[in-house]
């Protein structure tokens, strides 16, 4: 997961506050029951489906630039 997405996923957690206790839940039972593994995640239904949905509304693909040196220089000095 790359770490915009989580960074994404928290902000609409403190958003929405009522989503923390339906996903503590489900993270402590799967941990519980497969502990710190890739079944564990796999059961994080609600979890998945809350980072896809913070993704959905706020893609972290749309907000990127890329800028090379070459452009940024030209660009810098049309500004100044």
């Amino acid at each position: 997961m790359h770490c915009q997405a989580l960074t994404q996923a928290l902000f609409y957690l403190a958003l929405f506050p009522e989503y923390w206790k339906p996903l503590r839940d489900e993270v402590q039972e799967a941990l519980s029951q497969e502990g710190w593994t890739k079944a564990a995640l796999d059961r994080m239904r609600k979890l998945d489906s809350f980072i896809k949905e913070s993704q959905r509304l706020h893609p972290a693909s749309i907000c990127k630039v890329v800028l090379t040196h070459t452009y940024l220089t030209c660009l810098l000095t049309k500004i100044i």
